[in-house]
């Protein structure tokens, strides 16, 4: 056995010589640049003067092909301006591998592991530095034999945002926070399959402070809120019928389009 080029003397092949007149097996093993086997064949032949066998290598079952993955962020931004850190990617429901988002940004991007060669799905996430996805892309990836691709993917938000802002009220009139004796105010949020944002323990914060701002996941979301007071004065939005809000992937509202949620006494 011997290792070759795959071209030598100017055909795709090689020349053996010194073999005595009989009977030979022989398998072949093509590899590629990482020293991967691509292709195999096996025969055998019959020496008797000069010969010329043709084999025709096939494709070998298992990983044989591989590609380049790039990626870019809505906006035309930067893995900087986003604000994303790393960015993780799964092919056919797979271990997510791990990259600099910025080893994606260009070609030829970042290479995968070696796949049987054909089509597969492909999940990207990007996240920050907290762990945090913020875009994602879920798409097909087909590769070849030999033949190496450059596939890009354009990554969308993954997540929206909602305002809320609350206010006091008797039922009939307005009430500020002081004048109505309260101090703290308690939001949580709940999706359509009735799972909770603060899994219960609502985000606590001061009655009188501006807006709430939240990422969250697209979809809609029912709102409940809470208020109390150091003298056990209790106000509440509707838990029969709660305020509904809608969360857009890649919409973020500000403090000034913030929903305002109606927070009734309870006597």
């Amino acid at each position: 056995g011997g290792v070759y080029s795959c071209r030598s003397g100017g055909f795709d092949g090689i020349r053996l010589a010194d073999f005595a007149p009989g009977f030979y097996s022989f398998s072949v093993r093509a590899l590629g640049y990482a020293n991967e086997e691509l292709f195999s064949a096996s025969g055998s032949f019959r020496i008797d003067g000069s010969v010329s066998v043709g084999v025709d290598l096939l494709p070998v079952f298992g990983p044989n092909s591989y590609a380049y993955v790039f990626w870019s962020l809505p906006g035309g931004q930067s893995c900087s301006q986003a604000g994303i850190e790393t960015v993780v990617l799964s092919i056919d429901g797979g271990a997510f591998e791990s990259h600099r988002c910025e080893d994606g940004m260009y070609q030829p991007g970042v290479r995968t592991p070696m796949l049987s060669a054909g089509r597969h799905s492909i999940e990207i996430w990007a996240l920050d530095d907290w762990g945090y996805d913020w875009f994602f892309a879920q798409s097909e990836l087909e590769t070849w034999v030999a033949a190496p691709i450059a596939a890009e993917y354009s990554l969308r938000w993954s997540v929206g945002g909602v305002a809320l802002a609350w206010q006091l009220t008797d039922g009939v009139f307005g009430e500020s926070c002081y004048g109505a004796g309260i101090d703290t105010v308690y939001i949580d949020l709940e999706d359509m399959d009735g799972n909770l944002v603060f899994s219960g323990s609502s985000d606590m914060l001061p009655c009188d402070s501006g807006p709430a701002l939240y990422v969250l996941a697209p979809g809609v979301y029912r709102v409940f809120i809470s208020a109390t007071g150091p003298w056990g004065a209790l106000y509440e939005s509707n838990p029969l019928n709660p305020p509904v809000v809608t969360v857009t992937a890649g919409v973020f509202p500000g403090e000034l389009e913030a929903r305002t949620v109606q927070l009734y006494a309870v006597y």
